[in-house]
């Protein structure tokens, strides 16, 4: 289960309502906790099971808070059903990676992490049919994720999957919240807290896949993902 750590800018978390970890050390507070044999997560799952998803320990002098961010696991899981449809309906696309990812060392490989990219631009579960929006003072606004990133004034064959574009033409777009043309993770102060976590998850969990398995469609019909959403 994966957790968040978050601080303010004086490193400081003061509140009276959140959980306390008992244990805490002078100077170093509850780092010896995680200085153990047990990995780091599974060190927060046990205070999580003991004091709730959220609650503050101590990085040295530093009060921080700690969140069971237990709500991306499903986006995570839609991603790879996507990317994999669409490696499977391009298998052009996934021999190459899978022969790039022979040769080449994880932490070099590209063409991998392009998939990913381009299939978080194309997969959209949401279907909105009106977008009426009058700005006023405390409006809420709705952003219509599909339609920017499928502007064809911005993507080219916006339809195709085509990861190689990020290596030419939109080589300098990622989905970090910095190029407003692709943002599965929105951007500025409330972009997804788990952004980190999900691409390193998604990578190395596309790559090992590739790398282990000979994927295959059933048969020649093109794989369908809109039932799983």
């Amino acid at each position: 289960m994966p957790f968040g750590i978050f601080s303010n800018k004086k490193g400081n978390i003061n509140s009276r309502t959140l959980p306390k970890v008992a244990g805490s050390w002078p100077v170093i507070g509850h780092l010896h906790l995680l200085s153990g044999s047990n990995l780091p997560h599974n060190t927060f799952g046990l205070m999580a099971d003991k004091y709730g998803p959220i609650f503050t320990v101590k990085f040295g002098a530093h009060q921080v808070l700690v969140a069971m961010l237990a709500g991306g696991s499903d986006t995570t899981v839609v991603a790879l059903t996507w990317t994999l449809s669409l490696l499977l309906n391009n298998p052009h696309v996934m021999q190459k990676a899978q022969e790039e990812l022979d040769i080449q060392l994880l932490l070099k490989n590209r063409y991998v992490y392009i998939h990913l990219d381009h299939s978080q631009r194309l997969m959209n579960p949401w279907k909105i049919e009106l977008l009426v929006a009058i700005i006023s003072l405390k409006v809420r606004v709705l952003f219509n994720l599909w339609k920017i990133q499928w502007d064809p004034t911005v993507w080219s064959e916006s339809d195709l999957f085509k990861p190689e574009r990020f290596l030419t033409t939109h080589k300098g777009v990622d989905v970090k919240g910095n190029n407003f043309e692709l943002i599965p993770f929105s951007f500025g102060r409330r972009i997804c807290p788990g952004i980190s976590s999900a691409l390193v998850l998604l990578h190395l969990t596309l790559a090992n896949v590739l790398h282990a398995f000979e994927i295959t469609r059933p048969s020649d019909e093109p794989i369908a993902v809109t039932e799983s959403l």
